[in-house]
C-alpha cells in the first residue's frame, strides 16, 4: 500500500482550521486533488469560475447563492483567485456540516 503524505498548507486558524485538523488525510488529500485540478500554474490559487467545479469534485452541488456569498468571504482581491487555504477552510466547513446532517 503506497503511504500518501499529509497535505501542507491548509489553514488552522479558527474553527475552520481546527477542524481541517481533524479530517483524515485521504479527505485532506482529497480536497488537495480536487485543488490541484484547476492549480494549473501551482500559484495556490484557482480561478473563481472553477470554484464550482472544484466543489464539484468533492461531491458539493453549490447553488448560484453559494458562490457569491463565498466570493464574498474568500476573494481578496479584484482578480477573482480563491486561494489555497481558503478552499480548505471552505471544503471543511462544508464537510463538517453534511457530516453533522447524518448524525
Amino acid at each position: 500500500m503506497e503511504e500518501r503524505k499529509r497535505p501542507k498548507g491548509c489553514g488552522t486558524s479558527g474553527k475552520a482550521g481546527d477542524k481541517m485538523d481533524s479530517l483524515s488525510d485521504e479527505v485532506r488529500q482529497d480536497i488537495k486533488d480536487a485543488f490541484d485540478m484547476f492549480d494549473r500554474d501551482g500559484k495556490g490559487t484557482i480561478e473563481l469560475t472553477n470554484l464550482k467545479l472544484a466543489m464539484r469534485a468533492l461531491g458539493f452541488e453549490p447553488k448560484k447563492e453559494e458562490i457569491k456569498k463565498i466570493t464574498a468571504e474568500f476573494v481578496k482581491d479584484d482578480k477573482s483567485m480563491v486561494a489555497y487555504d481558503d478552499f480548505c477552510n471552505l471544503m471543511a466547513r462544508k464537510i463538517f456540516v453534511r457530516f453533522d446532517q447524518f448524525r
